[in-house]
């Protein structure tokens, strides 16, 4: 994909204002198609996406998707970064039926959601270059963003990747109160990002078990069904995805998470 197209996708769902409703001209999107940005409109069933994502986490090699994570924090190609998360939620998910025509109350999957976007993968395409993705738990997603990141070039993390991750797990290792926002504001000053993009980075650690509660895991080991991630009750929304959202400083790090995940580059 050149500049030119990934500027296309991102003008064409957010602006000034924020979220815009992705109408551009037909020329635009022709160009945005031709490279790979924007795609014609693809619905996959919950059978189907879970077909997919089982096949696709044979296929890639955690490896490969921790790589491209490392290789992200200093380069902030973002598209790299969303892998991690939806491999490790993908990996997880046990075989199962929806007994419901329009939603999954184990793994999420809601019919009525996708095609209430008319060009799903378009958006979920912007939410991977914009944030480095958003709905890692998400089946539908998950799927799109791995088939994505099997189009992308292997890349290697630099040792100042290597570096930049070790402090954000220090960070979390000795910060001494508090929760994820003020984790989020503890590693502003040490990586290239603006917020969204450090709690999307907060929010796969969680999905990795890196960052989890002793009663709100993540999915590195065992899949969590969607009627168990319930967000914490708080005076306000909480914008903070599962099990981030409950995560506190003195639960600290999963040690054992963290060296199934990255442990063949903390060496």
């Amino acid at each position: 994909m050149d500049n030119k197209a990934k500027n296309i996708l991102l003008k064409a769902y957010w602006g000034s204002g924020g979220w815009k409703d992705g109408i551009i001209s037909e020329d635009d999107r022709m160009y945005a198609m031709q490279q790979g940005a924007m795609f014609a409109p693809s619905q996959y069933s919950h059978d189907e996406t879970i077909e997919n994502t089982r096949r696709l986490c044979i296929e890639i090699d955690l490896n490969h998707v921790v790589s491209a994570f490392l290789y992200s924090l200093s380069t902030r190609a973002l598209e790299y970064r969303s892998a991690l998360g939806s491999y490790i939620y993908s990996r997880s998910i046990p075989d199962h039926r929806c007994t419901d025509k329009t939603y999954c109350n184990i793994c999420g999957f809601n019919e009525l959601e996708n095609n209430s976007l008319k060009r799903t993968w378009d958006v979920y395409n912007f939410e991977r270059y914009k944030w480095g993705g958003v709905r890692h738990d998400h089946l539908s997603y998950a799927m799109f963003d791995l088939i994505q990141f099997k189009k992308l070039p292997l890349v290697t993390p630099s040792d100042k990747d290597i570096e930049l991750f070790k402090e954000i797990i220090k960070i979390a290792k000795d910060i001494q109160s508090g929760g994820p926002r003020d984790f989020e504001k503890m590693i502003s000053s040490i990586i290239p990002s603006n917020k969204a993009e450090r709690e999307m980075i907060l929010s796969i650690l969680g999905i990795c078990s890196i960052l989890e509660t002793p009663e709100h895991k993540g999915f590195l080991d065992k899949f969590v069904p969607m009627f168990y991630r319930d967000p914490p009750a708080v005076g306000k929304a909480n914008d903070w995805h599962y099990p981030i959202s409950w995560w506190k400083a003195h639960n600290g790090v999963n040690e054992s998470a963290l060296n199934e995940v990255f442990g063949n580059f903390l060496s």
